[in-house]
């Protein structure tokens, strides 16, 4: 028995079925059912983004669906998907007649309307029909072109245009028509020119005939695609071009539609692809690497030949091969690997729709942080899944090693050098196939850090790459077209490679990749890493960024390029850094490690987790799902640790006692530093105050009620002085001044109950709560007074500069040995290099003429005494 609400939507339809026999039904027919058209199109894919811009549209005024090329079963597949969303269905449908795939009630009263009105039905776009029809509230769907009839041949009559009905339509709708544009998506292979023969058979690319379709329904259940786009309000079009001529209005809004429609597409299938032989000639014929080539001719003496065949060698070392055969193939594979070594992937469908907004505007350049090999693989697998146009992503030349190199060019990866020193082709090329890359419209991906950090915290940016991308989004003339930066949080509860990160931190070295690591890597497949989370962060427009320059990017000289570049790059990670997920293994490691003592009770460490995590929720840091349920989740963190031999267990009559492992410190650090972004600007402030609180001889534990008065000028220095050295370990906003930071810092340590007063009469009144958060920082400060110290003694002994790091690291355990420093992660390689770097630069440290280590011993006893004073 049919509702009210069905009853009351077959009568909207009435009209055109009974005049044209053209609308959809919110049921179908038994010829539908028959002919299998409902098991075929079941696998249609219509996700909540595109019902949700159709709902909204519908609030707005009538839905006018707009399709490119007229087909019967791309009407049908869209009437599928509407009518089970219970969204708007259109009334009217230009060019074909759907009433034989109706109910047979509803087919039977448009064959009698059919010949009540035989003869007398005029054209509904040209006569005016279709605008009383939207007038009304209703909604249609209109294909933008279509096949001539045979009627057509012979009276040689006009096609109607779409574009002037709905302009003629929207005059006499008071409300504000919503044109949406769909696309279906029968294959997501990118397009390509077909042959004269293959269009006989299976249609253009852009108009997949009937067999492409059918097979398509038969074969990639699950992976066809209803989309719909942003809808164009043609009440606002109309105003903007309201000074125009009737003619160039329609001629432009035909244009915008197009445009529209294939921007949709090419969210979810790419660009129109080229062959590789295209773009070979294409990269190599520009003038950029034809002066590289004569410049290498006459630098070297090589002949012609050698150098173009040099030239052709780079363009394959470096172009992806992309293949829609292997992404399928690596589909099915990555899904079975995260399902098996991943508890699953989290992302949010709504970032997801953010990647699809950006890429219809211009272009979109993905920079995830680099955390695991598995990266390269995790972002494309969830796009494909989403049905979202993957990446070409920038790889380093290491990983082009066979059997990987040849499958991830088929995957979308194309290589480059970790550094172009001495070399004038290569640069040459991979700028110029970057440019075209980013003039076609393919969205890229690469790691902003360079490589992957071992040590849980962001490295600092890696400038070349995004140089080379921003200087191809300036070279591209068009004033439609933005590019935009996209920062990526990728969180892994475990990270797989945490043992080889842990031994290269210890000074192993890092092996290169090869065949041999790959086939070790499979012991990855015997366990689990918990789950993944990928959150995206505020995108950058290029153009807003070229813009607020103060000249054109173009004429900037090399400094100021830098500068410009170093903003973008700390704006990128700082985004990247504000989407950390608190996950409890990050959460419990944060706990443990900023303890002092050898060992901690299980009281007071899931006290000062509950702090933390409070801390945490006030600066606004973004908590997994896990953590609705804190004490639970850092409970099944520390498990974990125990059973990985991390930390150590203990019973006594107070109850359990947590220890951490030698062994274990470096690789809990790693999960620590995932949030220690969040807590660094009070920590620091909290360092430099607790030197006062020495001065006064107050303990390091107890709640100090009539609290402490602190004098802020030291406490200002002492911070300023800490953020410059730490500069290489930590990423702040670079909108934000150290004044700023400063004032955050002071705010977060009162919200966390070690201060009270306001920054005239400030106090401590909690040192335990101070204390802790120093101890966060206080590993980096063993580091650098251990870096210091070390440079100092082996600079006596005639040691050159260039060999710091491993001699500063080997002295150094014996330090740790007799407890001048008391954390085993103080040795990390990673953290004495910046430390090394950061002393160079301040001119404390330098290299003779010879390449013999020289040191400023004023200032370097300057330095090692406020250091000191800064350690337990």
């Amino acid at each position: 028995m049919e509702s009210e609400r069905d009853i009351l939507l077959d009568r909207s339809l009435d009209e055109g079925v009974a005049r044209y026999a053209s609308a959809m039904g919110h049921r179908f027919g038994p010829l539908f059912h028959l002919l299998g058209l409902g098991l075929l199109l079941r696998g249609l894919r219509f996700e909540e983004h595109s019902a949700e811009r159709i709902r909204r549209a519908s609030e707005l005024g009538p839905v006018v669906y707009t399709l490119y090329y007229r087909s019967l079963f791309d009407l049908l597949a869209l009437n599928k998907v509407l009518s089970t969303r219970r969204l708007p269905l259109a009334s009217f449908c230009n060019g074909l007649r759907t009433a034989a795939w109706m109910p047979l009630p509803t087919f039977w009263r448009s064959v009698v309307a059919r010949l009540r009105h035989l003869g007398r039905s005029a054209e509904p776009l040209r006569s005016g029909w279709l605008a009383s029809l939207l007038a009304s509230g209703s909604s249609a769907a209109l294909f933008m072109l279509g096949p001539r009839a045979w009627r057509d041949l012979l009276h040689r009559r006009p096609r109607p245009d779409v574009a002037e009905a709905l302009l003629r339509a929207q005059q006499r709708s008071e409300a504000a028509i919503q044109v949406v544009p769909v696309v279906i998506i029968w294959s997501r292979r990118p397009m390509t020119t077909r042959s004269e023969a293959e269009r006989i058979l299976l249609g253009s690319e852009e108009r997949p005939g009937r067999f492409s379709r059918l097979w398509a329904a038969l074969t990639r259940r699950g992976t066809l695609i209803v989309q719909a786009g942003e809808p164009l309000d043609l009440a606002r079009f109309s105003e903007h071009y309201a000074e125009d001529p009737p003619q160039r209005r329609t001629r432009i809004l035909r244009v915008v539609l197009r445009r529209y429609l294939y921007r949709e597409q090419s969210t979810v299938r790419g660009p129109r692809t080229r062959s590789h032989a295209w773009m070979r000639r294409l990269v190599l014929s520009s003038r950029a690497v034809r002066d590289a080539a004569q410049h290498e001719i006459k630098a070297t003496g090589h002949s012609e030949e050698r150098v173009l065949r040099k030239v052709e060698r780079s363009f394959d070392k470096i172009a992806a091969r992309m293949s829609y055969s292997w992404v399928r193939l690596a589909a099915l594979a990555t899904r079975l690997l995260w399902n098996r070594i991943y508890s699953g992937v989290d992302v949010l469908e709504s970032d997801i729709d953010r990647i699809r907004q950006l890429q219809r505007r211009g272009g979109v350049v993905l920079l995830p942080c680099h955390r695991s090999h598995l990266d390269y693989l995790l972002v494309s697998s969830i796009l494909y899944q989403h049905g979202v146009v993957l990446p070409h992503i920038a790889a380093g030349i290491n990983l082009s090693f066979w059997p990987a190199g040849p499958i991830f060019r088929r995957l979308g990866a194309f290589f480059v050098k970790r550094s172009f020193r001495g070399d004038r082709i290569f640069p040459a090329v991979f700028d110029q196939y970057l440019r075209q890359l980013v003039r076609e419209g393919y969205p890229l991906e690469f790691f902003i850090e360079g490589g992957r950090s071992r040590t849980g915290k962001l490295l600092p940016p890696k400038l070349g790459l995004l140089g080379m991308v921003i200087d191809a989004a300036d070279a591209v003339k068009r004033d439609d077209f933005d590019l935009a930066l996209l920062p990526i949080n990728i969180c892994y509860e475990q990270i797989a490679e945490e043992g080889a990160y842990a031994r290269e931190l210890s000074g192993e070295k890092k092996k290169s990749e090869s065949i041999s690591q790959v086939i070790r890597a499979r012991r990855v497949l015997r366990a689990r890493y918990g789950r993944v989370y990928i959150r995206l962060g505020e995108a950058l427009s290029v153009k807003q960024t070229l813009l607020s320059a103060d000249r054109p990017w173009s004429e900037m000289d090399r400094e100021h390029r830098g500068e410009a570049l170093q903003r973008v790059g700390e704006s990128v990670l700082h985004r990247i850094n504000q989407q950390a997920l608190v996950l409890p293994t990050s959460l419990a490691a944060l706990a443990l490690l900023a303890h002092h003592r050898r060992g901690i009770r299980r009281e007071a460490l899931f006290a000062r987790v509950e702090r933390f995590r409070s801390f945490l929720e006030r600066t606004g840091a973004p908590m997994s799902a896990s953590m609705a349920w804190p004490g639970w989740a850092v409970e099944e963190a520390i498990g974990r640790f125990v059973g990985d031999r991390k930390l150590r267990v203990f019973e006594d009559q107070d109850g359990p006692v947590y220890q951490l492992a030698e062994d274990g410190r470096i690789t809990l650090e790693y999960y620590k530093n995932n949030l220690l972004h969040f807590f660094v600007p009070a920590a620091l402030l909290a360092l430099a105050l607790r030197t006062q609180l020495r001065d006064h001889g107050i303990p390091r534990s107890g709640i100090l009620e009539a609290g402490i008065p602190i004098d802020f000028q030291p406490a200002r220095r002492g911070f300023r002085t800490l953020a410059w050295w730490f500069r290489y370990e930590f990423v702040f906003d670079p909108e934000t001044t150290t004044g700023k930071l400063l004032d955050m810092a002071t705010e977060q340590l009162a919200d966390y109950g070690a201060l009270q007063g306001d920054r005239g009469e400030l106090r401590v009144v909690d040192a335990d709560r101070l204390h802790e958060l120093a101890n966060l920082l206080v590993n980096f400060v063993e580091s650098y007074w251990l870096a210091l110290r070390g440079a100092q003694g082996l600079a006596r002994k005639g040691a050159r500069a260039r060999d710091l790091e491993p001699a500063i690291r080997q002295l150094g355990e014996g330090t740790y040995a007799v407890e001048e420093i008391r954390r085993a992660e103080a040795l990390s390689s990673v953290t004495l290099k910046n430390a090394l770097r950061a002393f160079k630069e301040e001119g404390i440290l330098g290299s003779g003429e010879d390449g013999g280590l020289t040191i400023d011993s004023p200032a370097c006893a300057e330095a090692l005494a406020q250091l000191r004073q800064l350690m337990d």
